[in-house]
């Protein structure tokens, strides 16, 4: 129920449109790469030590993908806050029965949601460039070899969904910040600009080892591989994904009830 009432509070804002249009930005970002420089990636398919076409297109647009993700991720829950502090709407909130902890629920489930819409937007994309590129126009220039050295399946869907959702996982810490940030800081501005630097500093750090690999923002910049080999790396990175959501979803929800009990 609250989930569907943060629906109807953003209908009027640009909330939807922002993440539609976003998700197409993030969606064209392989399109266009492999439009102009499709060669450079086909023809790695017939190198020594040749890579599946999943690997060869997430490594060149995932950095990318999750820059404008994020981005929008930092947008939108400004946008969900900035709606509840403006003519002191949250200050009447308070007032009434309904609990506060809901309320950040409920926006959580909605930035959540479409998170996950903007990274089946570019799954579908990757796929989209798989069977244009790699399968049709690529064979002539490999495609024998590939299906030889992958099989037949040479890039199973199921390689892809499990890719997109780890994707979509491992940006949950940076939502569930970039939403706590929002909620306690009543100057949109503010909240934007932390969200802001935290993003760029993520788009520096290291995203394969160290404390700063443990980042929520630079969590998102995490390469799935969506392949066996690399299946133990992933659900070790899911897990401190996982327990960084919850933790963080808990700040929010404990920061809440705090405030609600200080109005």
């Amino acid at each position: 129920m609250t989930l569907f009432l943060e629906i109807r509070k953003q209908r009027r804002t640009g909330f939807f449109p922002a993440f539609v249009l976003g998700g197409a930005a993030g969606a064209a970002i392989p399109v266009a790469n492999m439009a102009f420089r499709s060669r450079i990636y086909t023809d790695r398919l017939t190198a020594a030590g040749a890579e599946s076409p999943l690997k060869i297109l997430v490594d060149a647009n995932w950095q990318m993908m999750v820059m404008v993700n994020l981005l929008l991720v930092v947008s939108g829950a400004c946008i969900l806050y900035h709606t509840e502090f403006a003519d002191n709407a949250f200050r009447k909130l308070c007032t009434l029965p309904e609990r506060e902890w809901k309320s950040f629920l409920g926006k959580w489930l909605l930035l959540a949601a479409v998170s996950f819409l903007m990274t089946a937007m570019e799954g579908a994309a990757l796929e989209f460039c798989r069977g244009y590129w790699f399968t049709g126009r690529a064979a002539a220039d490999g495609a024998e070899y590939m299906e030889a050295v992958f099989g037949a399946g040479a890039f199973p869907h199921m390689d892809l969904v499990r890719s997109m959702m780890y994707g979509w996982l491992m940006m949950l810490p940076a939502v569930t910040v970039s939403l706590l940030i929002s909620s306690v800081c009543r100057n949109m501005w503010i909240s934007l600009g932390i969200g802001v630097v935290c993003f760029a500093f993520a788009s520096m750090a290291p995203a394969d080892s160290g404390v700063p690999a443990l980042f929520p923002y630079t969590l998102a910049f995490r390469i799935p591989q969506g392949e066996a080999a690399g299946m133990a790396a992933e659900m070790t990175t899911a897990a401190a994904a996982t327990a960084e959501t919850a933790v963080f979803l808990a700040a929010g929800i404990l920061a809440g009830k705090i405030r609600r009990r200080m109005a």
